[in-house]
């Protein structure tokens, strides 16, 4: 017969055998549940030893074997819960917890990894190290709120309350519940009043107007919530079916004399009806046992392969990279842009005072829940796919990616030498685009003035000296009229001194040639004399003139050899 054994060590026990221990002996010999795991006997590995206090062992508690418990499933990636799963694995943990609460017992630890089953799809409640008997009359009576791991912890027990009953072990369900079909715990964080606050987010925040008593508590006078919020769990799970919504709504009541109880839940529409020794078992890996040890062991090894490869890997490249890496610090971590409920790992927990009955904590899970942990996505091979879907669809969009925001896809923990490493290469980079920028930029301006040959004007004469002057193009502007003749034909020229005072070449007779109307376009260098033959005249007229030399009209006096104009700056 296969067992599972949970080692109880007592070489750091001052005190003999552990009280912890002996509550859940105590407790799982008086329960007798098909969902409740079964105790079998209590084994030593030191026979004959006469004196525990000199010849110290360890006592193993013998257990029935169960191949997987929930936890370890989530996180595996290897199985897909749809609604009758879920249905009937609330129905069986729902069914053993009645039944400990009708015999005056609170569990107080209920989470993920101490919900077992096995390849049939049965379901057991395991781990009853901090468990205990409690009386429903005498509520005077105080209890320990240090219990139940944070995630799951009801929010009386976090502001306070020492006086509770089994609505405590109802909430935790209820956070179970969600986190079966959402596939992530419901509420995280790291500290008391943070998850206070996670839990106020979705559940509304606690106030005497939907939970009266809340102002006894403890704890009331020091919760200071950053901003009161509305209770919008209906929305947040609307794609719950009704009926689970329903329940987990009353499941997951602020006011503990309002949840439902466990009697009362499994008499709900969703469940009422639910049979699951009728239903057959989801497809479950039974190649692999998935267990929260396992899971810690494939993170541990993730993380180990990761540190090697980072050390193993050469300098990061400076440039060439196909897409824009900001800073650290810049920009909105989107990647998630964290939803309400931020992602912790499930190894972040808060500790409540040690492990249960000598556990170490490399084979046991500790009471406190510090040592469980969240689903870890980047180890199956679904959220591995997402992640490489992501960084390809980046790399098309040419989108910009932080560095935080691609080590949180690819699940890589960067540390400090790295994050500063990594800050210079970004700068690096982005000067490198800015000067590359600014390169692009000077280089259209450039193009812009590239110069063009401006088509030649009508000819006036049949002998004419044609210059072809290279010049950026100006601005669209309206059709100008046909230009006419400079010096017209047949008539003398005519030209002040004033005008021609600093113009034009002066011939051996002091005569200067006159001047052309100014024209509205920049100072340019002086043209040179074009010795191919000039283009044909356009078809239309061009909007604007050209500077050349011509010969003078015949019946103007000769003015001399043919002159080229110089170039004149615009009329002010």
């Amino acid at each position: 017969e296969l067992v599972a054994l949970k080692k109880v060590r007592l070489e750091n026990e001052k005190e003999g055998f552990p009280i912890t221990a002996v509550r859940e002996i105590k407790i799982l010999r008086q329960l007798n549940h098909p969902s409740i795991v079964n105790l079998k006997e209590i084994v030593t590995d030191k026979q004959d030893a006469l004196d525990f206090k000199k010849d110290k062992g360890a006592f193993y508690l013998v257990f029935e074997y169960m191949d997987h418990d929930l936890m370890g499933l989530l996180e595996s990636g290897l199985v897909d819960f749809n609604e009758h799963h879920v249905a009937s694995f609330m129905r069986q943990l729902l069914d053993g917890l009645s039944y400990c609460h009708r015999r005056n017992f609170l569990h107080r630890d209920i989470k993920c990894s101490n919900i077992l089953m096995n390849n049939r799809g049965q379901i057991k409640l395991a781990d009853f190290g901090l468990a205990r008997l409690y009386s429903a009359e005498d509520k005077a009576r105080p209890y320990t709120n240090k219990v139940i791991t944070l995630w799951y912890r009801p929010p009386e027990l976090l502001l306070g309350e020492e006086r509770y009953g089994p609505a405590i072990d109802v909430w935790s369900c209820g956070c179970i519940l969600g986190e079966l079909f959402t596939r992530k715990p419901v509420f995280q964080a790291n500290q008391e009043m943070a998850q206070l606050e996670a839990i106020s987010r979705v559940c509304g925040t606690p106030c005497p107007a939907v939970w009266p008593r809340v102002i006894q508590l403890p704890h009331w006078a020091t919760f200071r919530p950053k901003k009161q919020h509305r209770r919008r769990l209906r929305e947040e799970f609307a794609f719950l079916p009704g009926p689970a919504l329903d329940l987990l709504d009353q499941m997951l009541e602020l006011d503990p004399e309002r949840r439902v109880t466990a009697e009362a839940a499994l008499r709900s529409p969703w469940l009422a009806q639910v049979r699951p020794e009728r239903m057959s078992p989801p497809d479950l890996p039974h190649w692999q046992d998935c267990h929260e040890m396992w899971s810690k062991r494939r993170r541990r090894q993730l993380r180990l392969e990761q540190d090697m490869a980072a050390s193993s890997s050469g300098p990061l490249p400076s440039s060439g990279l196909p897409m824009n890496l900001v800073g650290m610090g810049g920009g909105s971590n989107s990647v998630h842009s964290a939803p309400a409920s931020q992602d912790i790992s499930r190894d972040d927990g808060p500790p409540l005072g040690g492990r249960p009955y000598g556990l170490d904590e490399a084979d046991s899970k500790s009471a406190d829940g510090s040592d469980s942990n969240q689903a870890a996505s980047s180890v199956n091979s679904q959220q591995l796919q997402t992640n490489l879907n992501t960084i390809t669809a980046a790399f098309q969009k040419h989108e910009t990616l932080s560095i935080a925001q691609l080590a949180n896809l690819l699940n890589i923990k960067v540390d400090a030498s790295t994050r500063q490493l990594l800050e210079n290469l970004n700068m690096q980079l982005l000067l490198a685009a800015a000067a590359k920028q600014a390169q692009k930029v000077q280089m259209a301006s450039h193009q812009s003035r590239q110069v063009h040959p401006v088509p030649p004007l009508p000819q006036l004469h049949q002998q004419q000296h044609h210059v072809t002057a290279q010049h950026p193009q100006p601005a669209p502007q309206q059709q100008a009229p046909s230009p006419q003749p400079l010096i017209p034909s047949g008539k003398p020229l005519d030209v002040s001194r004033d005008q021609m005072s600093g113009l034009g070449h002066a011939d051996d007779g002091g005569r200067r040639l006159a001047r052309p109307p100014p024209l509205s376009q920049p100072p340019m260098s002086p043209p040179q004399p074009s010795r191919r033959p000039p283009p044909p005249p356009p078809e239309s007229p061009p909007t604007r003139s050209k500077w050349r030399s011509s010969e003078p009209p015949p019946s103007a006096p000769p003015l001399g050899p043919p002159m080229l104009q110089h170039p004149v700056p615009p009329a002010s």
